[in-house]
């Protein structure tokens, strides 16, 4: 019996080769959305450590697009509570306190409030949004049940906002002087909203960290973890020192960091700038 070659058979016996063929170029190429290939990152070193007197916050000015640099002159740190503003916009509220405790014989006087920076690494569209949720929900209970907040109200927030949305791609630190521990604290938020408390009194993150780590380990004081650990502590003078040269280590070994060093010191009085972005002059 002659086997008989219909259409059919012809048909599927030229289309196989093609077949192969695209799935070799798939497997190649593979295909991925256009809105994930161009995500606005901030490839970033952001530091925090701990001195005597509070905390010493510092981060690169590097934003970019693939890349391409789309601003080298970003601000990745973002101060949700300020205690001099605060302090202005809840006067009202401490002078009734105030004659509260008069009536009751509890009066003090000069009692610090917390002042509270975030520093942003991850998307930059997705940071952003993170900072506007948190300084509303802080203002609500302001202003709603006067509560003023503190660095640790701030990061336990900080988690929930992750944890709500685990889409987002954001590594955080939280810092500042938490006017209820009366300290500097640190706190590192990261992508999956795992939150953790700093104790060795330095955190890193972002793209220059990996290049970081080894140089902190050697040269950042060794804490007891105890009620000793002020005096450990390095003064304001040298804690700035080391940070900016911290950041311009990361800055010259990693690709996605660049541009300028932006440094701030929080204590119990506040926020100080202390080293600011420098950006060239346009000419007329």
């Amino acid at each position: 019996m002659k086997r008989i070659k219909t259409k059919s058979t012809t048909h599927h016996v030229q289309i196989l080769p093609i077949l192969i063929f695209l799935c070799h170029v798939a497997s190649r190429h593979p295909i991925t959305s256009s809105s994930s290939s161009h995500d606005i990152n901030m490839g970033t070193t952001i530091m925090a450590i701990r001195y005597k007197d509070g905390i010493v916050v510092g981060a690169d000015s590097r934003t970019s697009v693939s890349g391409y640099v789309s601003n080298p002159f970003a601000t990745k740190i973002n101060f949700v509570l300020d205690a001099r503003s605060d302090d202005y916009s809840t006067r009202q509220h401490r002078s009734l306190i105030i004659d509260e405790k008069k009536k009751t014989g509890e009066m003090t006087t000069g009692t610090p409030l917390s002042t509270c920076c975030i520093c942003r690494s991850g998307s930059a569209a997705d940071t952003q949004t993170i900072i506007d949720t948190l300084e509303k929900e802080l203002l609500t209970r302001r202003i709603l049940h006067r509560i003023h907040g503190s660095v640790t109200h701030a990061a336990k927030i900080l988690r929930n906002i992750i944890l709500d949305d685990p889409n987002v791609s954001a590594s955080l630190l939280c810092a500042g002087y938490d006017h209820l521990k009366q300290r500097g604290i640190i706190y590192s938020i990261a992508p999956g909203g795992t939150l953790c408390e700093e104790k060795d009194g330095w955190a890193i993150g972002g793209s220059g960290s990996t290049y970081l780590l080894g140089y902190l380990d050697s040269h950042f004081p060794k804490l007891k973890h105890s009620r000793d650990d002020c005096e450990l502590l390095w003064e304001e003078e040298e804690a700035v020192s080391f940070l900016h040269r911290a950041i311009e280590l990361a800055m010259g070994r990693d690709g996605h960091s660049g541009g300028s060093a932006l440094i701030y010191v929080v204590d119990r009085n506040g926020k100080r700038c202390v080293l600011s972005h420098k950006k060239p002059r346009m000419k007329k």
